[in-house]
């Protein structure tokens, strides 16, 4: 699969970013569906929509919570038929300017947002701030990691081979077995009792 982060021009400057923060909706049209169809080798790609809000807090942190609606097709790992997927879910993300990081290396430093709120920023965290290196923050680059990590890595179809039914955290298929498909046991146990009645 082909990740192309860099397939919406959807940027937002830092000095638009007011003290209470700024809300901001985006929803990819037909040229920019196609495009992220083609670099995630889709099926199909119906709706990728990204709702946003940003703060920009002292010394330069800023906080992102946003909330991704996507509808695609991909291509089943066996078939490759359609299995359709729609993931609709919230994320969130912090910035920190290049020229602050470096003071933050191998400490724990605790700054304050303008809402009262402390925020901690630890270097070994999990998941460690994102590194802003210019005057803007690209939306439309950080829309598509989370769009990369939400999707199904395996994605099969309700007719292939071998299916087990698996959902995958944030998504939905409409491909889904019933329940006899995915407990086998059950049927089994039914077999079971219809041979010891004979």
């Amino acid at each position: 699969m082909t990740k192309n982060f860099d397939s919406l021009d959807w940027t937002v400057p830092v000095k638009k970013l007011a003290r209470n923060g700024v809300s901001l909706s985006y929803e990819a049209n037909d040229t920019e569906i196609e495009v992220i169809r083609e670099a995630y080798d889709l099926h199909a790609a119906h709706l990728f929509r990204l709702e946003v809000d940003l703060r920009q807090g002292q010394q330069g942190i800023i906080t992102v919570k946003g909330r991704l609606a996507v509808s695609v097709e991909q291509k089943c790992v066996v078939t490759l038929l359609p299995v359709a997927e729609k993931m609709d879910f919230d994320f969130d993300r912090l910035f920190v300017r290049d020229r602050d990081n470096s003071k933050r290396k191998n400490k724990k430093d605790k700054q304050r947002r303008d809402d009262g709120v402390e925020v901690i920023i630890e270097p070994l965290d999990d998941d460690p701030p994102d590194i802003l290196t210019g005057n803007s923050i690209d939306i439309g680059k950080m829309a598509l990691e989370e769009f990369s990590l939400g999707l199904n890595p395996y994605p099969r179809h309700s007719t292939a081979p071998g299916t087990a039914e698996f959902s995958f955290p944030g998504t939905t298929t409409a491909d889904d077995t019933s329940d006899a498909d995915v407990r086998p046991f059950a049927v089994l146990k039914s077999i079971q009792a219809s041979d010891s009645g004979e």
